[in-house]
Order: structure tokens, then sequence, then C-alpha cells
């Protein structure tokens, strides 16, 4: 409240505590998300996921503060747990509609959990040392990985 001149009576007529603020940014930072892979999910083909990853990494670096500290906070578990179940809901349908994966049902899940925690460590490690290695290069990276991966499958 103190570098935002704010006073802390106005804080809290807007939230409870400060996990009340923090619950209400991972649930925009998602909201978000949601709304890129909604918006793009439709321009990806059968080889590649480029088309939702690009515009998902560009949002994670002009939000690099936020993300950082959502996705590097101990006190923030809950968001990569809520992120890893918005990457399993919407990677089953993306993975369903571009793969003939030959799989049970509790396999399809293991690949879908593998995958989610894997582009979570992606993110998590390029945020944690942004500047070691460029936006396009983690992009591509990410999608052979989720590529390979659900191609393996099939």
């Amino acid at each position: 409240t103190d570098r935002m001149d704010l006073n802390r009576g106005t804080f809290y007529l807007h939230y409870t505590d400060i996990y009340d603020l923090l619950n209400k940014i991972e649930t925009d930072v998602l909201d978000d998300f949601q709304r890129v892979i909604d918006t793009y999910r439709q321009k990806t083909d059968k080889r590649s996921l480029l088309p939702v990853i690009e515009p998902l990494a560009a949002y994670i670096s002009e939000n690099a503060d936020i993300c950082r500290i959502l996705f590097l906070n101990k006190a923030s578990t809950d968001f990569s747990i809520k992120l890893k179940n918005l990457i399993i809901t919407n990677g089953k349908t993306l993975i369903e509609e571009r793969f003939k994966i030959n799989a049970s049902a509790e396999t399809i899940n293991y690949l879908l959990n593998y995958m989610a925690y894997g582009i979570i460590g992606i993110m998590k490690e390029w945020l944690s040392d942004f500047n070691s290695i460029g936006m396009n290069e983690i992009i591509k990276l990410s999608d052979k990985i989720l590529y390979s991966t659900a191609k393996a499958l099939e």
C-alpha cells in the first residue's frame, strides 16, 4: 500500500487480505491464458501447436513480473495446480483433435500430466533466468516437446 500510495483501508475495501489479492491475480492470469487458448486453438494444425504456444509465451513475456511471482513464489502453489488443470483440460481436447492416440483413458491422463508438468517446468525455468534463452527458442522447444510426446502414443 505504501508503494502504491494507497491507504490500507482502501485496500481492505477491495480485498480481505493479501491472499485474496493473490487469488484475484491468479484468477485473472488463468482467465487470460484461457482466452488466448480459445482465440488461437482453431489455428493449430496436426503438426504444431505454435499458434497457441506463441501468444501464450508473448503474454508471459509481456507480464513477466506477475508471471514470475505466480510461477516462482512458494505462496502461490495453488497457481501451479490450477494451471496444470487448465493445461490438462485444454490439452485433452487439442490432442484428441490432432492425434489418433490408441491408448486407454488412464494412459492419456498420464500423458497429459507429463505434458502439463513439463510445460510448467519450462515456464518456471524460463522465468527464473529470463534472458538466458530467447522467447522464440522457448516457443520452438515447447512445440517440439509437446508434439513429440503426443506423437509417441499414436
